[in-house]
């Protein structure tokens, strides 16, 4: 989606930061607010979206069970915020605000209900 719009003078895209910085696009501000990892931590950033890591519930899940506790330890959530990523235990409040947030994108008409 990012080469997409990257190649379009009239692309827009919704996307993740860590992802978007990757690319020239230009990020857009929004009330007044840069995307930058505190404001997305802190949900003052008003259009940001959680990442789920999910299995499928295979058998031999204890490779990716040890991933998932690795995405979780310090380390893990370290080379997270490296990359301009909000780790799930960083940001637990934002599941609270998200409800409100999504409502205000909707008024700024930068999300539709589907």
């Amino acid at each position: 989606m990012e080469r997409s719009v990257s190649k379009d003078v009239w692309g827009i895209g919704v996307t993740g930061i860590s992802s978007a910085k990757k690319r020239k696009v230009k990020i857009l501000d929004l009330e007044g607010k840069k995307p930058t990892y505190d404001n997305i931590k802190t949900g003052t950033y008003i259009l940001y979206y959680p990442l789920y890591l999910v299995i499928n519930g295979s058998e031999d899940r204890k490779e990716v069970l040890s991933f998932l506790e690795f995405a979780h330890s310090n380390e893990g959530r370290e080379i997270l915020r490296q990359v301009g990523t909000v780790p799930y235990l960083d940001a637990l409040h934002l599941v609270m605000k998200q409800i409100n947030q999504k409502q205000r994108a909707r008024d700024l008409g930068l999300i539709k209900r589907f």
